[in-house]
């Protein structure tokens, strides 16, 4: 089972998913659409579901991923050779403007976010996949990924940005450091986040993100979240902090222009 935005399903050409743990091979604690190869699953099976995410999803070729360590750095998906080669680059952001390349991020808990830049000529000439626990978030990932489309010459305005399933505000108890750093994100502004029952601070990092995008210039009506607690719902996704580390990941990815 997949999920969409509607916002990226309305532009010409972009083809986009966000993966559930629904639809999959694997077992045990990777059921069953597991699509992280580094957790512990079996490969033969990660591969299945890797094969049956792209066909579902309508993509033309293997997703490009990049090695993910909750860092800022947002990187060319062709620029380093190839696929293989991708896999070992630490960046949290991947952007390419080469139809018919897709490329994706995965997790479990953080956010995953597909950002599609429009021309003026209404088609889309470039799109992004970027990984956002609150380390990328409050480090400023949005802002490097901003940077890379302004560098092809595209504006905020110009961006359509969907927000994937994340742990929500419910489940997401977090210390003071990580308010702090979030209201300095913000450029002091206090975040989005309440008190929960134990009396530590919650944060509601999709709307965090949704701030950040709208600071930079990204127009409020181009921002969709998709929605979807990942801790809380575990029929449907995976998470880390719910399953102490022993889980799957989704994957989400995006590819524009039309199959040859």
């Amino acid at each position: 089972m997949l999920l969409r935005s509607t916002k990226l399903a309305a532009l010409a050409g972009v083809r986009h998913a966000f993966s559930t743990r629904l639809g999959g091979v694997s077992e045990g604690p990777y059921a069953t659409l597991n699509l992280g190869r580094s957790v512990g699953d079996v490969a033969e099976r990660v591969e299945e579901n890797q094969r049956r995410f792209e066909r579902l999803a309508g993509l033309d070729a293997p997703v490009r991923q990049s090695s993910q360590v909750h860092g800022t750095a947002v990187v060319d998906a062709l620029a380093h050779g190839s696929s293989e080669a991708l896999r070992h680059i630490e960046a949290d952001g991947i952007y390419v403007s080469t139809p018919r390349v897709a490329v994706g991020v995965r997790t479990a808990d953080c956010a995953p976010l597909l950002f599609a830049a429009t021309r003026g000529d209404g088609l889309v000439g470039a799109v992004s996949a970027v990984h956002a626990g609150w380390r990328g978030a409050t480090g400023g990932i949005l802002r490097e990924t901003l940077a890379r489309f302004l560098e092809l010459g595209f504006s905020a305005a110009s961006l359509t940005v969907a927000i994937g399933p994340t742990i929500g505000p419910a489940a997401f108890e977090v210390g003071p450091e990580v308010i702090a750093a979030a209201t300095a994100s913000l450029s002091g502004r206090a975040p989005p986040a309440h008190t929960g029952p134990s009396g530590r601070p919650h944060l509601d990092l999709a709307a965090l993100l949704v701030w950040q995008l709208e600071a930079l210039g990204v127009p409020p009506h181009a921002i969709e979240q998709v929605g979807g607690c990942t801790m809380e719902n575990e029929a449907m996704f995976f998470s880390h902090r719910r399953d102490r580390g022993t889980t799957g990941r989704h994957l989400s990815a995006i590819a524009f222009g039309h199959a040859p």
